[in-house]
């Protein structure tokens, strides 16, 4: 009977550690199906997030220096109809942008900032065409300025909800700066509701409450170049930052220029022509930048076999 119930037992045992064994098994496979779906999740996740980032900085790019606001307010000032067509061009540019980033998927805060921006393009579209028509009609860069001015407030705060958006995502994963984080903080410092976009306006208006935030924007923008120079930069990366520096510091020298002549009454014409500045080497040495950003990045995915 002893003998029995020892067998009894080792049988019993036997059988448990079997089943522990089988849970076991069981837990570690629904584990590791989790970790594997968690992971294709979180890379979905993280490559939708940098879609999106490349968007913004797109949109900035359109929106900014060598951009729209850039191009319209030289139409404005030089009445060149080769500037509209820029113009009219990088608002097909920003629309494409804004379905782009829709078709990633977006919520309510990001769908409320891009229905913001796109009601300032379409605004920024009417003024383009009311310009058209009076520059037709000979009218004066500040009388054509004064009928277009458009409400830059909504997309200005779009654009920063979704810088936002994305800056709260990017926290999750690190805190590290990066290089294409520092082209963005520069295209936000001299670009649309930037450095150019007051230069221009000071131009055209005079207004002295406009000297600070351009001098502000310049600060800025020296700052992001410093950001990106600090992590290591090739050959051409250095070249490109020297034209961009040469560029922003271009515009500092000028600025008084600007501000000495609107005191003496000179008119917007006057003043830029005496400050014009040739912006090509800054956005050749921007498309360098992103040339070099894209290839690092291409180099990282392939390493060498």
């Amino acid at each position: 009977m002893k003998q029995l119930s020892l067998k009894a037992i080792a049988l019993a045992f036997i059988v448990l550690l079997a089943a522990t064994g089988a849970l076991i098994v069981s837990a570690e496979y629904i584990t590791l199906n989790n970790v594997r779906g968690i992971e294709a999740k979180w890379m979905t996740f993280q490559a939708g997030r940098s879609e999106k980032v490349r968007a913004v900085n797109a949109l900035r790019r359109e929106l900014g220096y060598g951009g729209i606001i850039h191009s319209f307010k030289n139409y404005v000032l030089r009445k060149d109809a080769g500037l509209k067509r820029i113009a009219d061009t990088k608002l097909g540019g920003a629309r494409a942008i804004i379905a782009q980033y829709r078709s990633l998927g977006v919520g309510a805060i990001e769908e409320k900032a891009l229905t913001d921006i796109a009601g300032v393009l379409d605004a920024y579209a009417g003024a383009l065409a009311t310009a058209e028509r009076l520059i037709g009609r000979g009218e004066s860069p500040g009388a054509i300025d004064r009928a277009v001015k458009v409400d830059d407030g909504p997309a200005l705060t779009g654009l920063n909800a979704l810088d936002s958006q994305l800056t709260q995502q990017r926290k999750l994963i690190t805190s590290i700066r990066n290089k294409p984080l520092f082209i963005s903080d520069f295209r936000r410092a001299i670009g649309y509701g930037g450095m150019i976009h007051n230069f221009k306006n000071f131009v055209l208006r005079h207004d002295h409450a406009l000297l600070q935030p351009i001098k502000t924007g310049m600060a800025a923008a020296f700052r992001a170049l410093d950001g990106y120079q600090a992590l290591g930069v090739n050959s051409a990366e250095r070249q490109a930052l020297t034209s961009i520096r040469s560029t922003v510091a271009a515009y500092r020298s000028n600025l008084a220029i600007a501000d000495r002549l609107a005191d003496t009454g000179a008119k917007p014409v006057e003043i830029d022509r005496a400050v014009r500045i040739d912006d090509g080497p800054a956005l050749r040495g921007l498309e360098t930048l992103n040339r070099e950003i894209i290839a690092a990045n291409d180099r990282v995915r392939t390493p060498e076999q």
